[in-house]
């Protein structure tokens, strides 16, 4: 699962590109519980959120502080399906923001990590550090409820001259054009 590498950013012009906010729970420091698995991988590990960003399909998984696995939350991007016809290796990013649930203090600083994954299903990015459990209790960005609110966005690096499979509206048109021939 750790084949990816890190690499160095690029212009956003040949990029594919989605931002989503989403909440970890289960964080608070009174709570007995630690966060919940929700897609039967080990305890330390929550699925956040599920995506299509650039013909891909990718995960966040949060790794939520708890006695069992670290004080640190940390999250991962995950490469969960690749087009055949994209190639081997895929460059994405991830970027994340804690944001405050009141709304009274500003987004924090993003906090990025950029990775070559090899073409292969599950493929993690090395951890993305939130922040340590400890800071969130006085940060702010932890909700009452131990919810944690994160803003994240995927870019997609798109290779030009790489075959990209087509929409399926192009593929519509394309057909419809064949049929009609010279």
């Amino acid at each position: 699962m750790g084949n990816a590498q890190v690499v160095p950013t690029r212009p956003l012009a040949d990029a594919a590109h989605s931002v989503r906010t989403f909440k970890i729970d289960g964080l608070s420091s009174t709570s007995t519980a630690s966060a919940t698995a929700t897609s039967g991988h080990d305890e330390c590990v929550v699925v956040c959120s599920r995506w299509s960003v650039g013909w891909h399909e990718w995960e966040i998984r949060c790794y939520p502080a708890s006695s069992v696995c670290s004080m640190w939350v940390s999250l991962k991007l995950v490469l969960l399906a690749h087009p055949a016809a994209a190639g081997d290796v895929v460059n994405a990013r991830l970027d994340c923001w804690l944001v405050d649930p009141a709304g009274l203090a500003a987004q924090s600083e993003a906090r990025t990590v950029s990775a070559a994954f090899r073409a292969h299903h599950g493929v993690e990015s090395a951890p993305l550090v939130l922040a340590h459990r400890r800071d969130l209790e006085i940060s702010g960005y932890l909700g009452a409820d131990g919810t944690l609110t994160v803003k994240c966005a995927i870019t997609v690096y798109l290779h030009l001259g790489a075959k990209t499979p087509l929409s399926v509206r192009e593929t519509k048109t394309l057909l419809l054009m064949i049929s009609m021939g010279p």
